[in-house]
């Protein structure tokens, strides 16, 4: 199940990472304002990998428009995944 959350958190972050982006940002000011190489923040983008505890926060902080409305939506992503993983035990 563990892994099962960090799927869903991986896909449900680019998801909202793309989002979010938007027309605000470029993938250099994206990537600046995270701290990180632009071809780390490509990665993220493309699924290629996911982000740290640090990248995640500061997404919240500078780049998220609705904190409460992105963490909403992840736990009603867990909760889907753990109602699913109870009906098939």
């Amino acid at each position: 199940m563990r892994t099962d959350f960090h799927d869903i958190f991986k896909n449900y972050f680019r998801s909202q990472l793309l989002q979010a982006r938007g027309k605000a940002f470029t993938q250099e000011r994206a990537a600046s304002v995270l701290y990180m190489s632009v071809r780390a923040y490509a990665a993220l983008e493309g699924g290629e990998s996911c982000c740290g505890l640090i990248t995640f926060l500061l997404f919240l902080r500078f780049i998220c428009p609705n904190r409460e409305v992105f963490l909403e939506g992840l736990f009603q992503e867990w909760d889907k995944a753990i109602r699913k993983a109870r009906e098939e035990d």
